[in-house]
């Protein structure tokens, strides 16, 4: 019985992984000479590569990934025919792909994409990343759009222009602050949601929102129910044991568990 593994290809301040060549082809020649484990390919991520110039430095990571899939494929050490290379969060995923497309092992690696974000998407960070993406390929045309919304109630109106709703750091991600994307009020039609223009997020606590009010927003009630768009996924996610999927109309199609 072996254990499969893969070897993380890591980076300089980055978090898990080999720093430099020569640390994987030192584990790749230990893992070989271990009758326990397996070498089925190699693993990374490219989300720590930071500088002044990010995409510049995360194709440079991209092609290393794939010039030490080489490396070892040519010293035999891959215990699989179509050994894994497996890399890319949910902002960089076309470079990934364009950097295992043109690989020299083409047709003899197993290319394996994991952005996870993509499922829901997000109004924040990863919307700022969808548009890079569309901007470096713009054939993708329209893109992932954003799918997961949070919704809370107005709670108090305690002076003009304020209002506060019951929607806090336990409740939704906050890499950014949340959106107010629109607003419904109890018995009226779901399908016409009443405007939040001008409406600001200033800033969100533990169980609070304390929303900026433009002048003219006079028709605004305690109890006004508030979609809000988050960022990021992962950590709204983990905040909640259960999802509801919905139609346009808001009518509840599914429940679904998570996992975090």
């Amino acid at each position: 019985m072996t254990l499969s593994v893969l070897i993380e290809v890591g980076v300089k301040g980055g978090r898990c992984g080999c720093r430099n060549q020569q640390q994987i082809l030192s584990l790749a020649e230990v893992i070989a000479n271990e009758p326990a484990l397996s070498l089925v390919g190699l693993e990374g991520y490219e989300g720590v590569v930071h500088g002044d110039n990010p995409e510049t430095g995360i194709r440079a990571y991209a092609k290393y990934l794939v010039d030490i899939a080489v490396e070892l494929e040519a010293a035999e050490r891959f215990a699989e025919k179509n050994p894994i290379v497996t890399a890319s969060g949910s902002a960089w995923y076309d470079v990934i792909a364009e950097a295992f497309q043109g690989a020299p092992l083409q047709g003899k690696i197993y290319p394996v994409l994991r952005p996870g974000c993509y499922i829901v998407h997000d109004h924040g960070l990863y919307r700022e990343a969808q548009s890079a993406v569309l901007d470096r390929r713009p054939d993708l045309q329209q893109g992932l759009e954003p799918a997961l919304e949070v919704f809370a109630q107005v709670q108090s109106l305690p002076e003009p222009g304020l209002a506060i709703v019951a929607l806090g750091k336990r409740d939704i991600g906050h890499d950014q602050l949340p959106i107010a994307l629109r607003r419904f009020r109890e018995g009226g039609d779901s399908s016409q949601p009443l405007s939040v223009t001008g409406w600001e997020v200033m800033k969100i606590m533990d169980q609070h929102t304390f929303l900026r009010l433009p002048d003219e927003a006079q028709d605004v009630e305690v109890g006004d129910i508030v979609a809000f768009g988050a960022s990021h996924p992962c950590l709204t996610f983990d905040k909640w044991r259960q999802m509801l999927l919905v139609d346009d109309q808001l009518n509840v199609k599914e429940r679904m568990a998570t996992y975090f």
